[in-house]
């Protein structure tokens, strides 16, 4: 699928477009010589998936579970292939499915999907490497609860014990598909979505680093709580840590406590050409490389040094030597001069292309009496370029966040950015300190600074206490907040330059109804908050007076209001969730553009069309056509046990 193309056409023709592209991609033409292989009850999965061709069909039994003990593993599909669409292989259930875009609804389905079963720590499903092409429809993915493992699903990896496949691998891994499926941990089932225990015996749903992945219209569910030993989950519904992208999660119902989706947390990947040995590094600050291609005065440039990576930035290039600044932060030191040899690393890669669209992130109420601890967030994203956030309906019974904070996470890629995010028509509710916590240059390890955010036409209710609407720290450039609505009850928005006094530049605030809490705008530690965002756009804003405060409107730029209560907004039915102004308000129309300050509830409402769980109909099911014999599951012994992933 040409990705690119597909973003061009949903900026011109709209949010209704991606259901149609999700079906076509889901309903590619299969080509004549395709097969359709049926495994019953107790018949072996994994033969199936080694003799599949491109284009074929895997049938699982409605009802049967397919036990694995170290994991299902796709291979790379037997040839011919034709290099598009019509090469998936789909494994799907004998029993009936939703129709295709229709989000699967686990009670109304759970007697009809096939069930693959993890009976100890290794994912379900792995990857070798070269593998592509692979579609699961109306499969359940679970565990028996005997042991505790990391990731249910694991797609990238080269084996399924997670060994690490290289960034060109990963690239030729593309075009994996799980659509209408249920994932979840062993402690809820289809009948029983809820588990009061704080035990879990999967820490995610899937970790996915492979390119072109699709997770749509499934219900991902469960992921809370802490291993059976007590120690800490990171639990996610989805985790791309690596990429490279693109991602697409897409009309899911996601169910995790510490993220529902999570994109970076690991350094990114070298480029090869990008890549050099080093020599004469005897004193901090200049050092010869093996190549310099590409390499500009201004670059950052990571060192190993010992067992740690070092960071600079260079200064000067002659020939292939070069100067350098030498850079600390607060976990990343430069105490001694480069390894020689050693391995220097600048302008590597950084994953792209994601979008999550339609989806419901659901934090259940009734987890938190027993949890020890707050959740982070509806969703993290510490790294990536060109990602989109739309049409999301996010609730949380215990205040939660975004969180949009770039991480070298290790020290080894100083060039990783957040770059042209885009959080649009999302309806969040029960938010916390901050509702947009934005971090755009790291303060633990070296980067540059990011930028490019437009957080847009979001709908935000339910804030504790405590909350505030915007955190913009560290630097950044070119961050948007406009027609957003925020009842955000402590603070409006708050700058924290940090002790190295970074500023983040071209800041614009318009077109937003916001409270103004106690304390309102404000720079942590200067006089003024032109230190912090020199050239501050603030304007056509309604800035509520939710604590009575007065002289609030000296505080602020020119060109904003200042409704005394939200009463004085002039709200059609806050109650009811319609924020749209009614015909007597005195705001109407008094946006920059012309418009109504606040959330386009009308663009809101269009976005979010299918953001809920729905029962769906059954269509008739598929028949199988060819029975394999079944052989014995493989019994081969991994040589090495996984990790989690962070």
């Amino acid at each position: 699928m040409n990705y690119a193309a597909r973003r061009t056409e949903r900026a011109s023709l709209g949010f209704l477009l991606a259901p149609m592209l999700v079906a076509s991609i889901v309903s590619a033409v299969v080509p004549a010589f395709a097969a359709v292989s049926n495994v019953p009850a107790g018949g072996n999965f994994q033969t199936a998936l080694d003799a599949a061709a491109c284009g074929d069909t895997i049938v699982l039994q409605a009802g049967a579970s397919y036990t694995t003990t170290y994991g299902f593993v796709l291979p790379a599909p037997k040839p011919p292939c034709a290099g598009t669409d019509a090469d998936y292989v789909t494994v799907t259930t004998s029993g009936s499915v939703p129709l295709a875009g229709t989000r699967l609804d686990p009670p109304a389905y759970a007697t009809q999907m096939a069930r693959l079963v993890a009976s100890n720590i290794y994912p379900i499903i792995g990857t070798r490497t070269g593998a592509h092409h692979w579609k699961f429809v109306g499969i359940e993915f679970t565990s028996d609860g005997a042991f505790a493992l990391s990731n249910l699903i694991e797609i990238g990896s080269s084996s399924v014990i997670g060994t690490g496949a290289t960034l060109a691998e990963r690239q030729q891994m593309k075009g994996f598909i799980f659509d209408r499926c249920f994932v979840h941990p062993s402690e809820i089932n289809a009948t029983n979505l809820s588990s009061m225990s704080t035990i879990r015996h999967a820490e995610r749903g899937f970790i996915v680093n492979a390119t072109d992945v699709w997770i749509i219209n499934s219900y991902i569910a469960g992921f809370t709580g802490t291993y059976p030993d007590g120690g800490s989950m990171a639990s996610e519904a989805v985790l791309m840590n690596r990429g490279p992208g693109p991602l697409h999660v897409i009309n899911n119902y996601l169910e995790a406590w510490y993220a529902s989706v999570f994109i970076g947390g690991s350094d990114a990947d070298p480029l090869p050409e990008h890549t050099a040995t080093v020599s004469n590094a005897g004193t901090i600050g200049t050092a010869t490389l093996s190549s310099v291609l590409d390499l500009v005065v201004g670059d950052l440039i990571a060192f190993k040094s010992g067992s740690v990576w070092a960071n600079g930035k260079v200064t000067a290039i002659s020939g292939n030597t070069i100067n350098y600044t030498p850079l600390t932060r607060l976990y990343q030191t430069f105490n001694v001069p480069p390894d020689m040899p050693g391995k220097a690393q600048w302008r590597g890669f950084v994953l792209h292309d994601v979008e999550m669209l339609r989806n419901s992130m659901v934090k259940r109420p009734e987890w938190v009496p027993n949890w020890p601890s707050g959740p982070k967030n509806w969703l993290e994203v510490k790294a990536g370029r060109n990602i989109l956030i739309e049409g999301n309906v996010m609730t949380s019974a215990t205040p939660t966040t975004i969180t949009l904070t770039v991480r070298n996470q290790d020290g080894s890629s100083p060039w990783i950015v957040i770059e042209n995010l885009v959080f649009r028509n999302n309806k969040l509710t029960g938010f916390k300190d901050p509702g947009f916590g934005i971090q755009m240059e790291d303060n633990e390890k070296v980067t540059g600074q990011s930028g490019g955010l437009m957080i847009e036409n979001n709908l935000l209710t339910g804030g504790d206490a405590t909350s505030k609407a915007f955190l913009v720290s560290r630097g950044g450039h070119d961050i948007t907040f406009r027609h957003n609505t925020i009842l955000d009850e402590w603070y409006l928005m708050q700058g924290v330059p940090g002790p190295d006094l970074r500023q983040t530049t071209n800041l614009v605030v318009k077109d937003n109804i916001v409270r103004h809490g106690q304390y309102g705008i404000g720079c942590d530690q200067q006089v003024n908050t032109s230190f912090c965002w020199p050239g501050l756009v603030f304007a056509g804003n309604a800035i509520v007076n939710n604590k009575s405060i007065g002289g609030i409107s000296a505080q602020y730029p020119a060109g904003n209001f200042f409704p005394a209560n939200d009463v004085a907004v002039g709200w059609i039915d806050p109650a009811g969730g319609n924020y749209r102004l009614a015909p007597g308000s005195p705001y109407r129309g008094l946006a920059s553009d012309g418009t109504d300050p606040g959330v386009d509830m009308d663009a809101l409402e269009a976005a979010l069309g299918g953001a809920s769980p729905a029962p769906s109909p059954t269509p008739p099911a598929p028949t199988p056509t060819r029975t394999p014999t079944p052989l014995p599951q493989p019994t081969t012994t991994p040589q090495q046990i996984r990790k989690s992933t962070r």
